[in-house]
């Protein structure tokens, strides 16, 4: 349950399934007061309590939630959401390790389009393709990341970030070095001729 005293009344999650995977909704019904920000109440309500793995990949407003005969809530009788409709504002990716990225992500996820503002487990990741992830993140880019890393990331973007991070990185020293390397090769090559 989602229930917060900055909403009110009652809320439900959900995990819905839309290519295969299980994803969560929440289902809130609102008490009436604070109508005009109950959006933005929630999803922060849920960014602070929550970690982003468990944040509902959307949220959808109410009248009422549908019963059971006795009095549970029915989860069959729940609206299927639109969850692509609430998909974060798109940002293309633009460095060679945020298309990889997002590349990997949409194979995974099977999702067409996928930016740098997107959230792994708000379009559908779980704990079973977050390894799946890391595995191809170990073979495209060398590099090791532990899964509890994944999980305190909240986009691909800052997904991209710790990437780049953890690649090793030339100095401008060594970039120098390898040029005077490439001209004494040049160099010599000339004189061998």
């Amino acid at each position: 349950m989602l229930t917060s005293s900055l909403l009110g009344s009652d809320a439900a999650v959900r995990v819905t399934n839309t290519t295969g995977e299980g994803l969560l909704a929440a289902y809130v019904v609102l008490d009436g007061s604070g109508e005009d920000s109950w959006f933005t109440t929630l999803k922060d309500h849920t960014a602070r309590t929550l970690p982003s793995y468990m944040q509902p990949a959307v949220i959808l407003k109410l009248d009422c939630l549908p019963l059971t005969p006795n009095g549970k809530i029915d989860r069959s009788a729940l609206p299927a959401p639109e969850f692509l409709d609430q998909q974060a504002l798109y940002v293309a990716p633009s460095s060679d390790t945020e298309i990889e990225l997002c590349d990997i992500c949409k194979d995974l996820l099977k999702i067409d389009r996928i930016g740098i503002n997107d959230n792994f487990f708000l379009l559908g990741g779980h704990s079973l393709l977050a390894t799946q992830l890391l595995s191809r993140i170990k073979q495209t880019f060398k590099i090791d990341l532990p899964l509890k890393s994944l999980f305190g990331l909240n986009t691909l973007g800052e997904l991209a970030s710790a990437v780049d991070q953890q690649q090793p990185q030339m100095s401008e020293e060594s970039f120098a070095r390898m040029d005077n390397l490439l001209a004494e090769l040049e160099l010599s090559d000339d004189l061998a001729i």
